[in-house]
């Protein structure tokens, strides 16, 4: 049975989808067929009700207006379909009056988003039976070049006044180009943009063009309120939450077709929330006592002093993390991004200084039994890892229950993924129909039957409280985390129901009667499905300690790539300044390597490395992936690409490690060559970034071996096929590529030509985003934000 069907749920869906008819121009748009590719489909009654709320908004007042459609978390192309109903809308109107009105606005319908091969994405969307004309070109999506031009669907480039009225795309990964557009409807697709300063960017860059911004988010987003509201902006928030979904469902019946482009997926999803405890008592203990005393520390109105945010940070590993913790100390070792857990302990053993200012009193009274529990802590778990066991029970419960089912497993981080993988593998468990992912990965709606979670997400992944890839989700958790999470779900739901009775009033809609939070089974009773709520403990007070616990390890974050919500507190790094020409500053890392232009030929080298006169390839807008690697991967899924980023990284510094252990590079040269190496002269071109990559795995292998290094010397074989290519593609390429450059900025070009032929029309796109420069100067390195990595500055003259 459905949990989240109601009675009387008629009124409020009757309200904005009517028994009579829906209104007119939104009735002919349901009753096209939209072609996504080899799929075929018609507007779903949650599409239905996606249209109705475009088209008040089009009609009504409400110009003034930014409004949000939350939809649960997933990968899909709901700002896209968003797009295409505006412009369906405007041709409707067009026709009804006989070209006098133009639809409520005068400009194009712009969807801003980050993505890959967004021509060949685009060019998949059609209206089959509707011949030429209005209809169709509606849907003709035009990309958006970083010149301003743009690129009609058959890849011809035209200045954009050929498309004033048409549908856009501007990939973030180009820039924000200077276009001459007014009056215009916005779509933004925040699900692709990951980070506040994409979706901060993007909002200014439509504000002084659109009349009209529609966001397209998660449900549970924690930051697209406040950004708006930093920004100024007045929101409606319109929660397409399960719970919506399945009135609208109830009452209107279910969509035909599937496509990304439509929410018919979600028809009859029903999602379960399960807890599977971890059963540790003395470890428990010693986690009450650590939260209660940093439930004290989050009410200090002060920045957190280094010890207090080192004790956060390996109680945030200690309590998520569900492999064994020698292991994955060794392993986040060598990731800049991560601390190993081991060192955090020997700064917390080592710690004498006194506390000053506001924190005198915390530290007279809480410090000690915080910094003993997380030690105490540590020391448990490195012996055995309870959450590690209860992972593995859980996975036995359920692949009981489910034997053929797909099934995919979270991991806080990289590291702990692969790690996750090696130990499941050892027990015989991994098999092919299951995965194990970040939290930050997305799939498919209901792309998975189950999901294990191992743990509470962090803060920055708590859209997955709401998420729609996979129906049941089975949480093994310390009871603090478990009590968290009946919390966290009631107040979402709270916070659902108040801003669907806001949006209603303001949209003049009847409000839903409420907004259930799921509610949370107990592994015991997965198969009776009924939940005796007396059976279920809910202890009040452990659960707000635990909570503001908790937001304090969400404040201070355990990973550096996770930006911090308040007090400032966000991950400090040493960044270089890069000036280049055009009067703009780049903001990389020393260790990075970056491609260079050498005698017209492409080649990698380290930041450390460079010099003023140097030309360097620069992603133009919001991409931070080299220019080969993003060739790459539009071929792989960006996990495969991003993997061989990080472990080329990895890779770089265990050279230069293996170069620390000798006198010179002839000493490591000779080094290698005793241990039978491939290529026994190439360390210091794999060291400076010169060569990508090894021929031969083993060579990988051999230089983490010789450093110590067992994490790179066990993951290098899941990416070698990707790095082969890589190389593949740099010999065929590496001699082309400025020339390609230089014909992007006119549009074709025999170079050009060449990457067509070897990576089709996505490889000339991805020319787009990047920009040659030449490096004016170097500065000194210097503290910066984490987040503004890979960024670049444009600096303004002063006269």
């Amino acid at each position: 049975m459905n949990i989240y069907r109601r009675h009387h749920t008629g009124d409020w869906v009757d309200s904005v989808l009517p028994p009579d008819g829906l209104p007119k121009p939104v009735a002919r748009i349901a009753n096209l067929r939209i072609r996504d590719g080899s799929d075929t489909f018609t507007l779903g009654p949650v599409d239905q009700l996606l249209a109705v709320l475009s088209h008040t908004y089009l009609t009504a007042r409400m110009s003034n207006e930014h409004v949000v459609f939350r939809l649960p978390r997933g990968r899909h192309d709901i700002a896209i379909l968003v797009g295409i109903v505006f412009q369906l809308l405007r041709v409707q109107a067009w026709h009804e009056t006989d070209g006098v009105d133009q639809g409520a606005f005068s400009g194009p319908v712009v969807v801003v988003g980050r993505d890959t091969a967004v021509q060949k994405r685009l060019s998949q969307i059609s209206l089959p039976g509707t011949g030429v004309g209005q209809m169709a070109d509606a849907v003709a999506a035009c990309r958006v070049r970083a010149d301003g031009r743009i690129v009609e669907p058959d890849g011809s480039v035209l200045p954009y006044r050929a498309g004033a009225k048409r549908l856009l795309y501007l990939n973030t990964r180009v820039g924000w180009p200077d276009l001459q557009v007014s009056d215009a409807v916005g779509v933004i697709d925040r699900t692709t943009l990951r980070d506040r300063r994409s979706y901060e960017a993007a909002v200014g860059w439509l504000q002084g063009r659109a009349c009209r911004i529609v966001t397209v988010a998660d449900t549970d987003d924690p930051e697209v309120h406040t950004i708006l509201n930093d920004l100024g902006a007045s929101t409606i928030n319109w929660e397409l939450s399960a719970g919506v979904m399945s009135d609208v469902g109830y009452v209107v019946g279910a969509g035909q077709g599937d496509s990304r482009l439509s929410t018919n997926t979600l028809s009859g999803w029903c999602p379960t929330l399960i807890d599977h405890p971890v059963i540790a008592n003395d470890v428990d203990r010693l986690f009450r006592r650590a939260y209660g005393a940093l439930a004290s520390a989050r009410q200090v109105d002060a920045p957190y002093p280094i010890p207090v945010r080192n004790a956060a940070r390996l109680l945030s590993v200690l309590q998520r993390s569900p492999v064994n913790l020698a292991s994955y100390g060794k392993a986040a070792a060598g990731d800049p991004r991560l601390r190993s857990p081991k060192s955090l302990q020997r700064l917390l053993e080592q710690h004498h200084a006194s506390f000053v200012g506001p924190w005198r009193a915390f530290e007279t009274t809480d410090w000690s039994a915080l910094r003993r529990c997380v030690l105490e802590v540590f020391d448990m778990i490195s012996e055995k890892n309870p959450k590690q066991h209860a992972l593995l029970d859980a996975l036995d419960l359920v692949r009981r229950r489910q034997p053929a089912s797909k099934l995919v497993i979270r991991a806080p981080n990289r590291v702990a993924a692969t790690l996750m993988r090696e130990e499941l593998e050892e027990h015989g468990a991994l098999d092919g129909r299951m995965e194990v992912n970040t939290w930050s990965s997305r799939s498919r709606w209901r792309a998975a039957a189950t999901e294990i979670w191992p743990g509470l997400p962090p803060w920055a992944h708590r859209s997955l409280l709401s998420t729609a890839e996979t129906t049941d989700v089975v949480l093994v958790g310390y009871p603090g985390e478990l009590q968290v999470l009946s919390a966290l779900l009631d107040g979402s739901a709270d916070q659902r129901k108040k801003a669907l009775t806001s949006s209603a009033i303001r949209f003049g809609f009847i409000a839903p009667d409420s907004e259930p939070a799921p509610r949370i089974y107990e592994s015991s009773q997965l198969e009776s499905r009924q939940p005796d709520p007396s059976d279920i403990s809910v202890d009040v007070d452990y659960g707000r300690i635990a909570a503001r616990a908790l937001s304090v390890i969400d404040d201070i974050g355990e990973e550096r790539s996770v930006p911090m919500r308040s007090r400032g507190s966000e991950e400090i790094v040493s960044l270089v300044p890069i000036r280049l020409d055009g009067k703009s500053i780049w903001w990389v890392s020393l260790d990075d390597a970056v491609g260079t232009l050498i005698h017209d030929a492409y080649h990698h080298r380290l930041v450390r490395e460079l010099r003023p006169g140097d030309l360097v390839v620069v992603p133009r807008g919001e991409g931070r992936t080299e220019l080969f690697s993003r060739l790459v991967a539009a071929f792989h899924t960006s996990a495969d690409v991003n993997d061989l980023d990080f472990l080329l990284a990895r890779f770089r510094l265990a050279c230069w490690k293996l170069r620390n252990q000798s006198s010179n590079w002839r000493q490591v040269q000779k080094r290698l060559e005793r241990n039978n190496a491939s290529a026994i002269t190439q360390a210091r071109s794999w060291a400076n970034g010169s060569t990508i990559a090894p021929a031969d795995p083993e060579d990988v292998q051999l230089v983490a071996r010789l450093v110590g290094d067992t994490y790179l010397a066990k993951s290098w074989a899941g990416v070698a096929s990707v790095a082969k290519e890589v190389r593949t593609l740099h010999r065929k390429l590496g001699r082309i590529v400025n020339g390609a450059l230089s014909e992007a900025i006119d549009g074709f070009g025999p170079h050009m030509k060449k990457v067509q032929d070897l990576l089709g029309e996505s490889g000339v796109e991805i020319l787009d985003e990047f920009a040659v420069h030449r490096v004016v100067a170097i500065g000194q390195p210097e503290d910066k934000l984490i987040s503004q990595h890979g960024t670049i500055d444009q600096q303004r003259d002063n006269r």
